[in-house]
């Protein structure tokens, strides 16, 4: 949830003064980060993680216990110094949050990150421990997203997905994480790329990346000059390439493995297509970032992609995830006579949009509704 975090610090900064990260699991201190916390005045507190103990789900459950303890101990000590507590990431139902509301402070929840599993996503796809996690993440957030003040989401159609209507008098529309043009932009026109269509993204079952393995034969039969690159690390990594060899189209994928942010750029300038066909979704950072780098996205409608996308005008949706319903959405693409359009009105989205600007008004008036009579 690092991600989350420090795109939402950079956001407030300067909105806000001071400002407090308490923190579990993670040392912001330690992480690359593309402000100076220093320079802008940001106060940073860190609550050091223990040991982890992830041989038994007890222990495990007494590790976060302990963490959330020691959070709620920090929130304590600087309670006369802060106005608004906000709980980023996944909105844990925690000692922090029932202490925040006895000291009578105003609490928001970022739902960007909620771990809600979509309709979509069968049982099938999790391991015993991902199941009592989801079980057990799913019940706390629905705590504290009532206790909450504040609940903010990517859009509206995130807030059907996670299926937050009954707390629409709560709901504040914030966007979502912002995108920096001065990394993400064209640097090679559309018309001058090879047809090369890509994943980007976790290999996980919930991604929906073996769909997209298994849609590659289909592709290559139709379209003899089509490449693919698959971007990222995961559980599945093994098995993708067993599936590439087997299915004898390896020759036509290039695997990256883990590419740092900062080197993802050059890698999506590369692609004409950017294939998400993922069960469950927020608002993903790298539909974003490949719609800056002008690149046509091809995406399944969940969480906040429908408002980002309109098919056919910024990009393209894809109703049927599977192989099948994948290569048939590719053709249509191919089809299609106005993709250097499509992709020129994508970027516009972006500038609009989502640009730091644009993310830091949206935060503005956020808080400002948070913190009314």
């Amino acid at each position: 949830m690092e991600i989350f975090l420090l795109n939402y610090l950079e956001l407030v900064c300067p909105l806000c003064s001071p400002i407090f990260a308490i923190t579990g699991g993670m040392n912001l201190g330690e992480t690359r980060c593309p402000i100076s916390f220093k320079d802008l005045g940001l106060k940073l507190h860190y609550v050091k993680d223990v040991r982890p103990l992830w041989w038994s789900v007890m222990l495990r459950g007494f590790k976060i216990l302990i963490i959330e303890l020691k959070m709620a101990a920090e929130l304590f000590r600087i309670r006369r110094a802060v106005d608004v507590v906000t709980f980023c990431g996944t909105a844990y139902f925690s000692p922090s949050i029932l202490l925040a509301k006895a000291l009578g402070k105003k609490t928001s929840v970022l739902a960007w990150g909620l771990q809600y599993l979509s309709k979509e996503k069968t049982p099938a796809m999790l391991t015993t421990t991902e199941r009592i996690d989801q079980a057990t993440v799913k019940l706390s957030e629905k705590v504290a997203l009532r206790l909450a003040d504040q609940i903010d989401v990517e859009s509206e159609s995130a807030t059907h997905f996670l299926g937050l209507e009954e707390y629409a008098e709560k709901i504040s529309i914030n966007g979502a994480p912002y995108i920096d043009r001065d990394l993400f932009f064209p640097t090679k026109p559309f018309d001058e790329r090879n047809n090369v269509i890509g994943y980007v993204g976790r290999l996980h079952e919930s991604k929906g990346i073996m769909n997209f393995v298994g849609a590659i034969p289909l592709l290559i039969q139709r379209f003899k000059d089509l490449r693919f690159v698959i971007i990222g690390e995961g559980v599945l990594q093994e098995r993708i390439t067993d599936e590439l060899e087997r299915k004898n189209v390896s020759n036509y994928v290039t695997c990256t493995g883990w590419v740092p942010h900062e080197a993802l750029p050059r890698y999506l300038n590369d692609l004409k297509i950017l294939i998400l066909p993922s069960y469950s979704e927020g608002l993903p950072g790298v539909v974003q970032e490949a719609m800056s780098c002008g690149v046509l996205v091809l995406a399944t409608k969940v969480g906040a992609i429908p408002d980002m996308i309109t098919d056919g005008e910024t990009g393209f949706i894809l109703e049927d995830n599977s192989p099948e319903g994948i290569s048939e959405s590719v053709s249509r693409i191919i089809d299609n006579q106005n993709l250097t359009l499509i992709a020129k009105q994508a970027e516009k989205v972006v500038e609009k949009e989502y640009v730091y600007e644009a993310m830091v008004r949206k935060c503005a008036q956020s808080l400002a509704e948070l913190v009314s009579p």
